[in-house]
């Protein structure tokens, strides 16, 4: 029987001193019939070097720049990959995570052994500069991976999911977005596709390299990255909303009054008001309300700290 072909799928920006790292660990798979296609979001920092001599180590891994004519960022690049995959099944993962040897022979395994598949996702673990953290994520699966990613029992990190590429036809990572992407991406892919297949192993298969994380303001001017958080949480609470999701609807409508807060704090007024106006889970009275935050944050500097739903 033929061996099915797997495309691991990497985006990479400038992380020259990094990915030597990701890559080492593709080449101690002990599933080997892949190709790794690298896509570059446009690095400066020698990555070109580092994937030569990768390409010339093994002619499985490929090099590709992300076209000029996409948005800037990893999800087009992660589309791109896609686009000029010729795998069967689709690993994405990131330049500086690490894959464990049996990273994809176990879940290849199971789609072996369980007939029909279309996803097997894992278990994983954390590791910093300090050594390795001990919290796992992903260590199980009730079978309904909504309720378990609204429970946070399940992550929606891409790392963890090897795909059927058949399911793929008519998905891509939403470009415009600068945060959550991921989320928002399996999210549709879960609820839009309810006959998929999906199975899991808990056994631990990577370690994502943890980094300080939080967005500041030089780093988020005007507000693009939390605003995109905004966005993927109000699909979420559309989603809910419509399936009369009480939990879900609570969650996320929190979430987005959350992320409403950090833009304010961040001084995206403009951008905080236009989303309160067109936010169709507040009535007009917590909408006056809201604004009236807004208009004290921005005159007074006290605002933010008023910013919760009102009984």
């Amino acid at each position: 029987m033929k061996t099915p072909l797997v495309s691991i799928i990497i985006p990479t920006l400038n992380r020259a001193h990094l990915i030597g790292e990701t890559l080492e660990s593709v080449l101690a798979q002990t599933y080997h019939h892949w190709e790794c296609i690298v896509v570059d979001d446009g690095s400066t920092d020698g990555t070109d070097k580092v994937l030569a001599h990768y390409m010339a180590k093994d002619p499985r891994f490929q090099y590709h720049h992300r076209p000029k004519d996409r948005l800037a960022g990893g999800n087009a690049a992660r589309n791109y990959g896609l686009e000029v995959s010729k795998g069967e099944y689709i690993q994405w993962f990131d330049s500086d995570d690490l894959m464990l040897e049996k990273y994809l022979e176990k879940r290849m395994t199971l789609f072996h052994t369980q007939q029909g598949g279309d996803v097997v996702f894992c278990a994983f673990t954390y590791f910093n500069e300090n050594g390795f953290q001990k919290r796992i994520s992903n260590k199980s699966f009730s079978g309904n991976i909504i309720e378990d990613f609204i429970n946070e029992k399940v992550f929606f990190g891409p790392q963890a999911y090897l795909l059927r590429k058949e399911i793929l036809e008519n998905f891509k990572f939403d470009e415009a977005l600068k945060r959550a992407q991921d989320a928002d991406f399996f999210f549709r892919l879960f609820t839009q596709s309810n006959d998929l297949k999906i199975y899991h192993t808990s056994e631990v298969l990577y370690w994502i390299r943890k980094h300080y994380n939080a967005i500041s303001t030089s780093e988020d001017p005007y507000g693009l990255k939390l605003n995109s958080r905004y966005i993927v949480h109000k699909r979420f609470l559309r989603y809910f909303h419509n399936a009369q999701h009480q939990k879900g609807i609570f969650k996320y409508k929190t979430e987005c009054l959350h992320d409403l807060k950090r833009l304010l704090n961040n001084k995206n007024y403009k951008r905080v008001a236009y989303n309160i106006i067109n936010f169709e889970f507040l009535n007009f009275r917590q909408k006056a309300y809201f604004l009236f935050c807004v208009f004290t944050e921005f005159s007074v500097g006290r605002g933010a700290n008023q910013f919760k739903e009102p009984l």
